[in-house]
């Protein structure tokens, strides 16, 4: 009698789909029921672990796949970890121009300004314990939670059948339609694309966690101590000229110092077989 493969088939387009359709519902609908539900408060607020992070996983051991290399659970070089650390602090200044001007052209709209006070109400914290729990579900949780299923499982699907140029754009938009705000929409489809994009040039999901930290992180802290009007369309001229260049100048000093080292090879091999040769050509394992 003849048994079955028991050979895991690698992660193809249609499971990146279907993990990234699985996931929005899950944890849109998902979290509605659990605010409509007479639950504990800070159970709503963890969602991404319930609805993204557990469903990937299961996902992954359904299939038989190695979570570790499907998710690039890789240990970075230190130069890929600082490189991320400076592209944060470019975009993070590049973001506040943006959301300045989107605040200059929009303002006058009633919409906008009850959306923007319904984000300014959701990042306030009047305690310490409260700033923590908004570090948490606000910066850690969406840093770990979202690049396992976009950075790790979907962009490994679509990275082993796409070119590296499709594969960014698509997981891109991916993640700018994951948030559903249209008002985020263009920057958080540009942010998901540079993610893509360094999860493939380091091999590695921990310099996505960092940068996801770093931004959120940053952006709730300006929401507690920076005053609105420092960093709206009406800031000094100075100010903006001095965070458009240096943002700007830190941005491409970042990807210069990410772009010469030559990518990691997507592992094809099977799940429990030790890939062939131990290191890449930027010396760090590749298992």
């Amino acid at each position: 009698m003849r048994t079955p493969d028991a050979t895991p088939r690698p992660l193809i387009v249609e499971d990146g789909l279907v993990l990234f359709a699985g996931s929005y519902l899950l944890f849109h609908l998902g979290g509605q029921i659990l605010r409509a539900m007479p639950l504990p408060a800070a159970l709503p607020d963890l969602g991404q672990w319930i609805f993204i992070a557990a469903p990937v996983l299961i996902f992954l051991r359904l299939r038989r796949l190695n979570v570790r290399d499907s998710l690039r659970l890789r240990a970075p070089s230190a130069g890929h970890l600082l490189w991320s650390m400076v592209l944060a602090a470019g975009v993070i200044a590049l973001t506040i121009v943006y959301m300045g001007f989107q605040d200059g052209l929009l303002e006058q709209f009633a919409w906008y300004r009850e959306h923007r006070a319904s984000w300014q109400e959701r990042l306030t914290a009047v305690s310490w314990q409260q700033m923590i729990w908004l570090l948490f579900t606000v910066a850690v949780t969406p840093a770990i939670c979202e690049e396992m299923l976009f950075r790790g499982a979907v962009t490994g699907a679509l990275a082993k059948h796409l070119s590296t140029a499709r594969t960014c754009v698509l997981v891109g938009v991916m993640f700018g339609l994951f948030h559903s705000d249209p008002l985020q929409l263009l920057p958080t489809a540009l942010l998901g694309m540079l993610l893509t994009w360094l999860a493939l040039r380091t091999g590695s999901l921990v310099p996505c966690i960092l940068f996801h930290l770093i931004f959120n992180g940053v952006t709730l802290a300006m929401h507690r101590w920076v005053p609105e009007e420092a960093v709206s369309f009406e800031m000094e001229v100075g100010l903006l000229r001095a965070l458009t260049l240096g943002g700007a100048a830190v941005t491409m000093a970042a990807l210069w110092g990410l772009w010469p080292r030559a990518p990691r090879e997507l592992d094809h091999t099977p799940a429990g077989r030790a890939p062939t040769g131990a290191q890449n050509a930027t010396g760090v394992n590749a298992s």
